[in-house]
């Protein structure tokens, strides 16, 4: 059904909009993206794996001392 006859009136259409919402979806991101190795590789660097477990750890309690909850 249309509501208006913009074409008629000069307008461009150019093609129907989809109805609704989209289906929520993940992206898709690889694994040497996100790790911290491909960022230190980026940077020139290198990664003390055991270093970064332990700042895992060390946010964590933090986080739970102060309310607050560990993104990573």
């Amino acid at each position: 059904m249309k509501l208006f006859d913009l074409q008629s009136l000069g307008v461009a259409v150019l093609a129907p909009v989809p109805a609704g919402l989209p289906l929520p979806s993940l992206p898709i991101v690889s694994s040497e993206t996100i790790t911290s190795r491909s960022f230190a590789s980026r940077g020139g660097y290198d990664v003390d794996v055991d270093m970064e477990l332990v700042a895992y750890g060390a946010t964590n309690v933090a986080a739970s001392v102060g309310g607050g909850f560990v993104v990573t």
